[in-house]
């Protein structure tokens, strides 16, 4: 059986069931057996692109065998998590060794940056048993957010229950499946969260769609039924058997010294190698992560201008730059479409201050009226709960020419994301994404010195929000070259050559040269020996 190996599990009645699973990392080839209720599939997910132009385009601009490999890759993890080593506080030789002490088991090394440290995931050879004298038909279904985080080795929480069986208590095993929405773009489940399932819910029930490809293993519960229904719960199992294994990284591991940062993220702050007591500019800086990677770069000498669009994203990272042990970073409330301001002169000072609004002549109606408000932004998490907790704003914006080194990580559609079940996005979505970066890349270009240097990433595979974009760039503003990265900084594969089509009979995208798509990084999700995502 090269394809699939099959155990057996032995039901409370004395009738045995057979559960097939993959263990292999490629896509399984052969069928599965038809009946549902006595067999249970591979885990073998795949990318459901809900907009068949989206699936075209994609298919078209990529390349049939690139696009299917990617879509197949796309649904899975990738096997290393990269740590981010906070070198102003241990070197990178402490780390491995603190981290071989908390990750026991992982293998764990070097990785190909200074500040980097790859730790090696597994996928289950073995099959999973599925022995009903310990589940006895107990089963849980996690909602798809939360389930594509648990295959990256997060816990789960009460929030990410979908639904389970009844009368759960603590110490319990159950079958744990990801359940994806029945109508993606709107987000709604087939099923109300916090609902009931019996026991042996059939494979093919129509309120989880591709249920019989997304059993991701076993756990044990922490928290009784009633207890889940808690959304301030906390962790509501512990996974015992899975099919991917990877280290979990939680926000408060070794708080200050480490942070889980995807490698092509920190390879962006790394190309851009912000020189010490230089002035940068990050158009799109939360959470923080590679802010703070580029104020470890200066040496925290200089001064980072860190841009957000909302109040609590700015706070956040400074919140992130604090306890990191960071002061050169300047957070700001702003749009990154509309930070020029030209008629400022290049040398003009840049001030920022924090902005509140005077009410001393408001009536006492007004005044609650804006305090019932203000509670309602707390309550939906869009402001800090300190009344005196408010981002600064840079007035009257930046002067063209303000700084040395830009770093603009442009908010995408996000198609790059692993794992991943559903691509909602139109083709008409993406097109308003890549313009919606260019606008930003147009005051990049402006708030630039002469010699000074732009980092343009994203975490999309659209070629209209990657290559075409750049070549809006050297297109648009003649002064600027395309130039590869460092001595030991390019890890991804080349750019995308040629035209993308988006709408017959309109003029096509123009991608790059041969020339300038080798100067670029590709992380193909498709490779996991530089994909890394």
């Amino acid at each position: 059986m090269n394809e699939f190996e099959s155990i057996s599990r032995k039901r409370m009645d004395g009738a045995s069931c057979t559960y097939t699973y993959d263990t292999r990392l490629m896509p399984p080839t052969g069928n599965v057996a038809p009946n549902a209720q006595q067999t249970h599939p591979a885990f073998s997910p795949q990318v459901v692109v809900t907009h068949s132009c989206t699936h075209r385009f994609l298919a078209s601009a990529l390349g049939d065998d690139r696009w299917a490999s990617i879509a197949y890759h796309l649904a899975r993890p990738p096997m290393e998590t990269c740590v981010r080593v906070n070198t102003l506080r241990m070197t990178r030789e402490e780390a491995m060794e603190r981290l071989r002490d908390e990750l026991p088991g992982y293998q764990i090394e070097e990785g190909p940056l200074p500040m980097s440290v790859m730790v090696r995931g597994s996928r289950r050879d073995e099959p999973i048993v599925y022995d009903d004298e310990i589940l006895k038909g107990r089963e849980m279904i996690v909602g798809m957010g939360a389930g594509q985080a648990m295959l990256k080795g997060a816990e789960l929480y009460a929030p990410g229950v979908l639904a389970c069986t009844k009368n759960l208590q603590p110490g319990d095993r159950v079958a744990v499946s990801i359940g994806v929405p029945i109508n993606p773009e709107k987000n709604l489940y087939g099923i109300t969260r916090q609902a009931t399932l019996p026991p042996y819910v059939p494979l093919d029930d129509e309120r989880f769609p591709n249920r019989r490809e997304l059993f991701i293993g076993t756990g044990e519960m922490l928290l009784g039924r009633r207890e889940i229904t808690n959304p301030n719960g906390g962790q509501v199992m512990v996974m015992r058997e899975k099919i991917y294994d990877l280290p979990s990284l939680p926000n408060e591991f070794m708080e200050g010294l480490v942070m889980n940062q995807a490698f092509p993220s920190l390879l962006a702050a790394c190309v851009l190698a912000p020189a010490p007591g230089s002035t940068v500019l990050d158009m799109c800086a939360a959470p923080g992560g590679k802010t703070t990677a580029m104020a470890e770069l200066m040496g925290n000498c200089g001064k980072i201008y860190a841009v957000d669009r909302t109040n609590k994203k700015v706070l956040k990272v400074q919140e992130f730059a604090e306890k990191m042990g960071i002061d050169i970073v300047v957070p700001v409330k702003g749009d990154a479409t509309t930070l020029l301001n030209p008629e400022k002169t290049a040398d003009a000072e840049i001030t920022v201050e924090s902005v509140s609004k005077h009410v001393e002549t408001q009536s006492a109606r007004s005044l609650q009226a804006v305090e019932r408000k203000r509670l309602a932004r707390i309550r939906h998490g869009h402001e800090s709960a300190d009344p005196r907790a408010r981002a600064k704003v840079a007035v009257g914006g930046f002067a063209p020419e303000s700084f040395d080194y830009i770093l603009l990580d442009a908010a995408c559609s996000a198609l790059g994301i692993r794992p991943r079940f559903i691509i909602e996005d139109s083709l008409d979505e993406l097109l308003k994404s890549a313009m919606y970066s260019r606008k930003m890349l147009d005051q990049a270009a402006q708030l630039l010195k002469p010699g000074g240097t732009l980092v343009y990433s994203t975490c999309t595979i659209s070629p209209l929000e990657n290559e075409a974009n750049v070549r809006h760039v050297l297109d648009a503003y003649p002064e600027m070259k395309l130039v590869g990265a460092g001595p030991g900084l390019h890890h991804g594969g080349p750019g995308l050559t040629g035209v993308a089509t988006v709408t017959d009979g309109k003029k096509p995208f123009e991608l790059l040269k041969a020339e300038e798509a080798a100067l670029v990084q590709r992380f193909d999700p498709s490779d996991d020996n530089n994909g890394r995502s």
